[in-house]
């Protein structure tokens, strides 16, 4: 792998591991690729012929201590303990989540054999980029994925000090510009008129409805996330002035318990258009209930119970 010594001057260096276990980290001295090259191969000879140098020797040469725990730490060990320890102080959505996401980019490194904690590298984190580039990943996608790899590895270095290594990801590293983190693609009609077909296809597969095609045409007037369109309330709303409060609600009822608030916990009033407005003023205020999941201790939903609600766009039971 290459190492930029000094501005715009390019060093490649070699990673390799003694009998002993213990791994070396060594400049080839060469500028250019096929010249490291050469020096690896030669390297490579003198370690299977047993022609050790003199650093190479002193390594060799230490008590090999016993195995630490921390250094072969194997990366489904460090995933288990992460997912037991964090997953306690989060909700059950983010909680599978995480799990989900993160197994899959640690995935990669397993299928390329990498299978400790400890032989992650920088350069395995540019393959891994390149990887996610080369399936035509978004560039949300791939700064997720580092992100979660890095908060992986910064809890096992950081707070449990499972690993006694650097963090092989820099805060620095490069993602490739593809077409930015937000999507500003609009929906063409023909687009527009199959979500506005959801409704019916949804009412003749299951009992439980909600009027989509209302959600639908809200959404397109506001631009609003799904969650908070799915626990807006009356009580939200001042239809009057024309407004929308998004606001933090401590007894809005959500499925993993009470209390509900914005993405990043974020308060804030919308000014609806008139065609939003028009939609509200349409909509019939009906009793409603949340229904929320009751877990055991292990997150296995057991039972539900409901809570009374206010909401705009309540889920309809048909017969």
């Amino acid at each position: 792998y290459k190492r930029e010594q000094t501005k715009d001057k390019i060093i490649w260096w070699v990673t390799y591991y003694l009998p002993n276990g213990v791994r070396q980290r060594r400049s080839t001295k060469c500028s250019k690729h096929n010249d490291a090259k050469i020096w690896r191969r030669v390297k490579e000879n003198n370690l299977l012929n047993g022609d050790f140098d003199e650093r190479e020797l002193r390594e060799l040469g230490e008590v090999v201590r016993e195995e630490e725990p921390e250094n072969e730490l194997t990366i489904e060990e460090a995933l288990n303990h992460y997912f037991d320890i964090t997953g306690k102080c989060k909700t059950p959505t983010t909680r599978y989540n995480d799990e989900k996401s993160i197994t899959k980019y640690f995935g990669y490194f397993l299928e390329k054999d990498i299978n400790l904690m400890k032989d992650i590298q920088a350069l395995d984190i540019h393959y891994f980029i390149d990887d996610l580039f080369k399936q035509k990943k978004s560039e949300a996608t791939l700064r997720h994925a580092v992100s979660s790899v890095r908060k992986v590895l910064n809890w096992l270095i950081d707070d449990v000090q499972l690993l006694d290594i650097k963090n092989p990801i820099s805060k620095k590293i490069t993602i490739p510009k593809i077409d930015g983190i937000v999507r500003d693609r609009l929906l063409n009609q023909e687009e527009l008129e199959k979500l506005l077909e959801v409704e019916t296809y949804i009412e003749k597969k299951s009992r439980i409805s909600s009027p989509m095609d209302s959600i639908i045409k809200f959404m397109l007037n506001t631009g609003a996330r799904t969650g908070e369109i799915l626990h807006m309330e009356w009580s939200d709303l001042d239809l009057d002035e024309g407004v929308w409060s998004i606001k933090c609600k401590k007894g809005c009822p959500t499925k993993n318990g009470l209390g509900w608030k914005p993405k990043w916990g974020k308060e804030r009033t919308i000014h609806l258009f008139p065609d939003a407005i028009n939609i509200l003023k349409n909509m019939t205020k009906v009793d409603s209930v949340g229904v929320i999941h009751v877990r055991d201790e292990s997150g296995k939903i057991i039972s539900h119970k409901t809570v009374p609600a206010q909401f705009v766009f309540p889920k309809r039971v048909t017969s």
